[in-house]
């Protein structure tokens, strides 16, 4: 396939006092990919430092579009307004300080054009900086992706590209009301509506982990507080739950949460595999293998003694999946760290 005959792509990008390097090495990313029909929106929300972006002048490079807002609004009225003013078939999401890998849109793009069914396309992610891990390895079932939303966002924002023409329908947008998560409500919202989702199993991003980005200020911050709200508006969906059934929600999730048990987190468990057995909500074996999933990681980090009886009797054959993808994830990450010792963070690792 010809590169001319390619649909445009348009990746968006968010900025807000973004430090003049990692800026620099988030647009150096895009100008370096193999596949060149895109355009780059680049929306500064009013930014009170690290505003000077003349450097995009000196690139001279027309598909490049830089937008300023007149006050600050917010990273989600800025991803929309980006999207809003997208030419392209798709839309790449990219944030100021992640970086793209040199074939990135090439596949991403490929894949999409294969496969017209997929409404959302994501990729792992190498975490650099603070932390060095690959992003969680998603089995790529529909029902995996729907029973895992019900706990987290599985995807990093900087992987995904999808069809601009999911925006067109009803209206659909990124929620302003979220100022943080707000990838985490689309995606729950857009799979609830029969949106289908797709991870590839490559490794197209490096997303940055550092101090001083929203996802790194601890349990009290906003994103904390928004991707919670999420999670109460899918579980008050399908499980009715108490207050004290939400509170078990989020220590599963790993939130410090006081007031409930382990014998209170163990009874939300059992009802939550009650009512969806008999309502079919979801397919049995994905809800438990998610539950499962959160369930070790919370028994790993809290090491709690006892649990272990429960899960076995609950979650018998899932757990042995889950520690298969543990597993599997520990290589991946060793793979990975071996290439980017050898070849360099910026060079195409695939």
């Amino acid at each position: 396939m010809r590169q001319s005959k390619r649909p445009l792509v348009s990746i968006v990008m968010p900025a807000f006092n973004t430090e003049y390097e990692m800026l620099h090495e988030a647009v150096r990313s895009i100008l370096n990919q193999t596949y060149s029909n895109w355009e780059l929106i680049i929306v500064d929300d009013n930014s009170t430092k690290y505003n000077d972006f003349s450097f995009l002048d000196k690139l001279r490079d027309k598909r490049i579009r830089l937008y300023h807002n007149e006050e600050q609004r917010g990273c989600t009225y800025s991803i929309n307004k980006g999207i809003s003013l997208a030419r392209g078939k798709y839309i790449a999401r990219l944030d100021s300080d992640d970086i793209a890998l040199p074939r990135r849109l090439e596949i991403q793009v490929g894949y999409l054009e294969r496969h017209p069914d997929i409404s959302i396309l994501s990729c792992r992610a190498k975490k650099f900086g603070k932390n060095n891990k690959i992003n969680m390895v998603v089995p790529n079932k529909q029902e995996s992706f729907r029973t895992a939303l019900l706990f987290n966002n599985i995807i990093t924002h900087s992987s995904v590209m999808f069809r601009k023409n999911i925006f067109e329908k009803d209206n659909r947008c990124y929620d302003e009301s979220f100022r943080n998560a707000q990838d985490y409500e689309l995606w729950t919202r857009i799979v609830e509506n029969g949106g289908r989702m797709y991870q590839l199993h490559k490794c197209l991003v490096m997303y940055r982990v550092y101090d001083g980005q929203i996802s790194s200020k601890g349990h009290n911050s906003e994103q904390i507080r928004c991707a919670s709200r999420v999670r109460k508006k899918l579980i008050g969906k399908y499980f009715n739950p108490s207050k004290k059934d939400i509170l078990c929600h989020e220590a599963l999730n790993d939130n410090v949460i006081e007031d409930v048990t382990r014998e209170d987190i163990n009874r939300w468990i059992v009802k939550m595999l009650k009512i969806n057995k008999k309502n079919g909500y979801f397919r049995q074996h994905y809800l438990k293998l998610a539950v499962a999933f959160r369930y070790m990681h919370f028994i790993r980090n809290k090491r709690m003694s006892g649990d272990l009886g429960f899960a076995f009797r609950f979650f018998g054959p899932e757990l042995l999946q889950v520690a298969a993808i543990m597993f599997y994830r520990k290589i991946v990450n060793y793979k990975y760290d071996i290439l980017w010792k050898i070849k360099g963070k910026e060079q195409n690792i695939i």
